[in-house]
């Protein structure tokens, strides 16, 4: 019960996080726009589709997902778009490609994965939280991994590298 509790006090503490920052984003955009790039991390509520091409064949691949904005499934778990799309969106830059599709990730990548996890497997055992499968691979700092191979890999990423710490 206390892990449900906390994770509900840290799922309302990035939501209203995010929303700050969407705020803040909102009000510099307006002035000007000097955002290159968008790099998100999280869960299923930021899922650009991370998910989707990691289990090709799951429920947000097919109709009726993405139907209201995209109208084609974009493995988002949503029927439209994510805040994360917003964002890019009002700061002039394009949607945020999920990581694990591969491409051109000059105007930034997506690493959140439906379900991550923030805690590691060996905290969230700590509490008698035992994952099994691909929820024990896909956690935050799998991402984290994920986004500094991306930043080794990119030479324009190269002056960043120093920014990262594990």
């Amino acid at each position: 019960m206390r892990v449900m509790a906390t994770a509900y006090t840290l799922s309302c503490f990035f939501i209203l996080l995010l929303g700050l920052l969407l705020l803040q984003v909102q009000g510099h955009a307006r002035r000007h726009t000097c955002f290159s790039a968008i790099f998100s991390f999280g869960d299923s509520l930021q899922d650009t589709g991370n998910f989707a091409h990691a289990f090709f064949n799951t429920t947000v691949s097919r109709p009726p997902w993405g139907n209201t904005y995209f109208h084609r499934p974009t493995g988002r778990f949503s029927d439209g778009r994510l805040i994360i799309d917003f964002i890019a969106e009002r700061v002039g830059l394009p949607l945020v490609q999920p990581y694990l599709a591969g491409g051109d990730f000059s105007k930034g990548a997506n690493f959140a994965f439906a379900g991550a996890t923030a805690l590691s497997q060996n905290d969230l055992g700590r509490f008698g939280v035992h994952t099994t499968g691909w929820l024990r691979k896909n956690t935050l700092h799998a991402q984290i991994r994920w986004f500094q191979k991306l930043l080794q890999s990119h030479s324009s990423f190269q002056g960043n590298i120093e920014l990262i710490r594990d």
